[in-house]
């Protein structure tokens, strides 16, 4: 049972403190700009909505796409929907500005961590962080 008392309520106070704070880095600041960039940019909406459909469309279909030659052609319109969303600018300014915020929400967490314990490890989910595994040292993986 939670026992309510005062240093629950400094506890709640210093959290939004902290959120009020990280709200103001720089990389959550730079993140909602390219988030809202992504979302006006009406085209690049258009092309998302009609790369959902079509893949939507070969997937309920795609056991019979080797013999039918309009599901070919769908799948190669998809194929090239995907593509050109994925070089359009705001596309990949939104993901280096997601890789961004998640280093810094990795890094903060793993601050946090290290003042209750070293040995914990925190996952960070960065495949290019360069950080070796807090495995035990065994031949797992080789």
């Amino acid at each position: 049972m939670l026992i309510v008392n005062e240093d629950l309520f400094d506890i709640d106070d210093a959290i939004n403190k902290i959120v009020e704070n990280f709200l103001n880095f720089e990389q959550v600041v730079k993140y909602k700009k390219v988030q809202a960039d992504f979302q006006a940019d009406k085209e690049l909406q258009i092309k998302i909505r009609l790369y959902a459909d079509k893949s939507r469309k070969l997937e309920d279909s795609k056991e019979y796409v080797a013999y039918r030659t309009e599901l070919k052609e769908l799948q190669r319109e998809v194929r090239a929907l995907q593509r050109e969303i994925n070089l359009n600018e705001h596309v990949y300014a939104l993901r280096l500005a997601e890789n961004d915020l998640q280093s810094l929400m990795a890094e903060l967490t793993h601050d946090i961590v290290e003042t209750v314990s070293e040995s914990i490890s925190v996952d960070e989910g960065l495949p290019f962080s360069g950080k070796k595994h807090h495995g035990k040292g065994g031949s797992c993986g080789k």
